[in-house]
């Protein structure tokens, strides 16, 4: 056990979410061992603590978080119960625990802790991120600089305003196995404006790789805007052979099969739902969140200036008819991409071809 905190107090010394349990061992002193848990030791989360309650044992106990330091407080002695501040653990579900007496393991578990209710909605406005103003040739001029924005003083900018709600997430766990039958946790995220759930890639290989990529395909003629795209990429295996075939449908399903974070509905994000991840105040890419872990950033080549810069580009389900003639008449069609690297682009048009692109999968509504 490491980066736990040690506090000697009158507590029960096992800790489990909404449940009691039985079995005693122990005793009222110090000296006593406590090799089993205790009973009558419960856990209740109640907003920002977790509060324990149990029989009264001297022990020596330690308590672990996902891993991460907690501190154990608010102790009440006749009342044998003390409280885990969480609100700054910023993570919400299954929490895995540990709680041990001189690094004997008394118990491991998970605390459930609810997901917030959403602020807003899908239509809610927040805000852009931006924090400055701009004139013709700077926009990082502090928004009460008169005279260095000029004629661009007081002209309403995003910076300026601050209009719509502060973005805000929160990780949330989910106690999974893998394909061996092993625990595992699995971490996706809350926008805690919106309600949605977002995917959080991995960097370990596997199918939710961030350097995976996939093809736009919908076999559903209700769904797919009249053409259903590319099974498989021009470029062959794009996805490290988690799939037979790299492309989206196939990685929704995959996903949903695996009930990813406990759930089965994931699905591709609308234009709509992926703009509002964009944090337009970052200064260093990805333009997101750092909630977002393993984005990917892939170095490409301007076609026409030749110069180096990186992408992050992102598949929607937003389908866009194409004006091209020649195209219409090929049956092509397009679709909305999403970039958190390009300074110059956000929503990019892609067609339903065979170059294939990253997933960040979404559930809810």
């Amino acid at each position: 056990m490491s980066n736990l905190i040690t506090v000697r107090h009158s507590l029960g010394c096992a800790i489990l979410a909404s449940l009691s349990l039985t079995g005693c061992g122990g005793g009222g002193s110090s000296s006593t061992p406590i090799d089993t848990i205790p009973d009558n030791v419960t856990v209740n989360v109640d907003g920002n603590k977790i509060e324990l309650k149990g029989k009264k044992v001297e022990a020596e106990i330690k308590a672990q978080l996902l891993g991460k330091e907690v501190t154990i407080n608010n102790l009440n002695l006749d009342k044998h119960t003390a409280n885990i501040d969480i609100s700054n653990l910023n993570t919400v579900g299954e929490i895995p625990i540990v709680v041990s007496k001189d690094n004997q393991t008394l118990y491991e578990g998970t605390v459930n802790i609810p997901l917030p209710t959403p602020t807003g909605n899908v239509d809610t406005i927040q805000k852009t991120g931006v924090t400055t103003c701009g004139n013709a040739t700077d926009n990082k001029i502090a928004c009460s600089d008169k005279d260095k924005l000029g004629d661009y003083y007081q002209l309403n900018q995003d910076g300026e305003l601050q209009s719509g709600v502060d973005m805000s997430y929160s990780k949330v766990a989910y106690q999974a196995t893998d394909s061996a039958g092993k625990p595992k946790t699995e971490y996706c995220a809350l926008d805690k404006v919106t309600g949605l759930i977002w995917e959080l890639k991995t960097d370990d290989d596997g199918l939710q790789d961030k350097d995976n990529t996939f093809t736009w395909y919908d076999s559903n003629s209700a769904t797919n805007g009249g053409v259903a795209g590319v099974e498989t990429p021009d470029s062959g295996d794009s996805c490290n052979a988690s799939l037979a075939k790299c492309n989206s449908e196939q990685y929704l399903k995959k996903l949903n099969e695996n009930k990813y974070c406990g759930y089965s509905d994931w699905r591709l994000p609308s234009r709509q739902e992926i703009f509002v991840l964009r944090d337009f105040g970052k200064t260093k890419v990805p333009f997101i969140n750092d909630i977002f872990v393993n984005m990917p950033l892939v170095e490409q080549q301007d076609t026409n200036t030749g110069e180096m810069y990186q992408s992050s580009r992102f598949l929607t389900s937003t389908s866009q008819a194409v004006t091209n003639q020649s195209m219409l008449d090929a049956g092509a069609q397009q679709y909305f991409s999403m970039e958190f690297a390009e300074h110059e682009a956000t929503h990019n048009l892609g067609y339903k071809n065979g170059v294939p692109f990253h997933i960040i999968a979404v559930r809810g509504k």
